[in-house]
């Protein structure tokens, strides 16, 4: 997949190279995020400390160069390199965990109408803002105050028919020819909001042997999966919103519908509501074995000052009786974010599948994370 990549980003370093001496002016910019968090927690996993540390860094190069009055070519590539430490900086028995990888690496041309977008590269659409049919290919998390999300390796291609219509096909992990899953959608904007149909086709390959950038997997099925979904917001005073997802395999169907709204409320500096709720039915080929889920959440925001901000998200799951609750105070300057999180969420053994080695987000626990940009 990287050798594919690269592949890619040198075929758009030789255009640029190309046009380099044509009189347009060229954008170079170098960035980056560095962040770094200390968690206190009550459910560490086996064989480690209720103490950890993580650092993370995102190094950014995005080079523009304009061909033409509505013509670009452009490409970015970032790195992310972490490192999580075990105990007071990497004392306990975990010890420290560093790791490294390309975090962004695609070309792109894009003219008044057309863009056209090939590598590792960040693809996220939907209304959703926690409970998400549509993350098909992002790890978006309000939780997460650094905004960051993994990438998939794709080509993808969009249209726009003017300011209301536009048209996304994509091909995920074009690396293996055997493998390629494609898909699209159309978006329609109109007065009140916008809509959108989406499609995406998973051919047959194990859910174990899906890499992280080749999308989320819906079904753990060996054989193909079928995605249809469409989604809806409108603005009637109230934000109102919809994402419903069918997928469906050669042994299972699952249907995702999700509904929510939200609305600022006119009290002190403007208190913001968001709720969601979340139906997930999972129908296997045998009669009775239907399984279903319902999980409502429940967001509050509120801007105690100028640059500080107090954030709460509440989620529960109906059927297994679980309540996860987070709480966030902000403050923001311009390049530095600093950040307290306090978190009450079941155990890991509550969880039903393997659980990272971090501490935040299991059992109860406190979090001081500082984001810089740069």
């Amino acid at each position: 997949m990287k050798s594919v990549s690269i592949r890619i980003m040198l075929a758009v370093l030789a255009v640029i190279f190309i046009f380099a001496n044509q009189p347009y002016a060229q954008n170079i910019d170098l960035s980056g995020q560095a962040s770094a968090a200390a968690t206190l927690g009550t459910d560490p996993s086996e064989g480690r400390s209720h103490l950890d540390e993580i650092a993370s860094y995102i190094p950014t190069l995005a080079i523009g160069l304009p061909i033409g009055p509505s013509r670009l070519i452009d490409f970015e590539a970032a790195y992310k390199g972490d490192a999580l430490l075990d105990g007071f900086f990497g004392s306990g028995p975990g010890g420290a965990d560093t790791h490294g990888e390309l975090f962004r690496l695609w070309g792109r041309y894009s003219s008044e109408r057309l863009e056209l977008r090939a590598g590792l590269q960040k693809i996220s659409f939907g209304p959703g803002l926690i409970l998400r049919p549509l993350n098909w290919f992002d790890t978006l998390d309000p939780k997460d105050p650094t905004g960051q999300t993994d990438g998939v390796t794709a080509i993808r291609a969009r249209y726009f028919f003017g300011n209301t219509l536009n048209l996304t096909g994509w091909a995920i992990r074009p690396d293996n020819f055997d493998l390629i899953a494609p898909g699209g959608r159309i978006e329609k904007t109109f007065s009140m909001g916008d809509a959108a149909i989406s499609y995406h086709h998973r051919p047959a390959y194990e859910t174990a042997d899906i890499r992280g950038n080749a999308g989320i997997p819906l079904l753990p099925s060996a054989t193909y999966e079928d995605r249809f979904a469409a989604d809806l917001r409108v603005d009637i005073g109230i934000g109102l919103w919809t994402e419903a997802v069918h997928s469906r395999a050669s042994n299972m169907n699952r249907s995702l519908i999700m509904a929510g709204g939200d609305f600022t409320f006119d009290i002190g500096n403007g208190l913001y509501i968001l709720g969601e709720h979340l139906i997930d039915i999972r129908r296997k080929l045998t009669p009775g074995d239907d399984e279903s889920d319902h999980i409502t959440a429940a967001m509050m925001n509120y801007p105690i000052g100028i640059s500080e901000s107090l954030v709460m998200i509440v989620e529960y799951d109906w059927q297994r009786k679980l309540l996860f609750n987070y709480l966030r105070v902000q403050r923001d300057y311009d390049r530095l974010s600093l950040n307290l999180m306090i978190f009450a969420n079941p155990g890991r053994d509550e969880f039903g599948f393997e659980t990272p080695s971090a501490l935040a987000g299991f059992g109860t626990g406190i979090q001081f994370m500082v984001i810089y940009n740069h």
